[in-house]
């Protein structure tokens, strides 16, 4: 339980470095990514403080996709006079009309908070449901043995005298 605890913890703390970083990226520079098949297409890009998804049932249905099966990452510079960030207060989707493209676009703030509140949260709680007496290593409740005996449960030694 400690190690999904401390996982989920770090790789939440790091998808909002991830998502932070794009967004400041996104003011230059248009990182892309899009998989191709025959039968399917699906690409995404951070733009002007959002994700944009798009898909389609077939390769020519989206413009400007690569000529090859795959997946194809890269950076496009800003276009001179397009806005750097925009406010995106919500999600839309939709559907180009008489096109079988479908939009999905998740303004980034949304991403944070949704990546920063659980990480939060597992912070908080794991800082504070820890016992005094606790092994800093499996929270194995180490009362009742000597300030310088292992852990029972896993056999390291204290980091520190225990707490009372």
């Amino acid at each position: 339980m400690v190690t999904l605890r401390r996982g989920l913890k770090w790789v939440g703390l790091c998808a909002c470095a991830i998502t932070i970083g794009l967004f400041i990226l996104g003011g230059w520079y248009v990182p892309k990514f899009t998989i191709c098949s025959p039968g399917w297409s699906f690409g995404a890009e951070v733009s002007s403080g959002h994700l944009g998804l798009l898909w389609a049932n077939s390769r020519a249905q989206l413009l400007g996709l690569p000529e090859t099966d795959g997946l194809h990452v890269g950076f496009e510079a800003r276009k001179p006079g397009y806005p750097r960030w925009r406010w995106y207060p919500w999600w839309s989707f939709g559907q180009i009309p008489a096109s079988p493209l479908r939009l999905a676009y998740v303004p980034l703030h949304l991403l944070l908070i949704a990546f920063a509140l659980p990480t939060a949260a597992i912070f908080y709680f794991e800082r504070r449901a820890r016992a005094p007496s606790s092994c800093a290593h499996c929270d194995y409740d180490r009362a009742g043995l000597g300030a310088g005996s292992p852990c029972p449960e896993c056999g390291k030694e204290p980091t520190s005298p225990p707490r009372s």
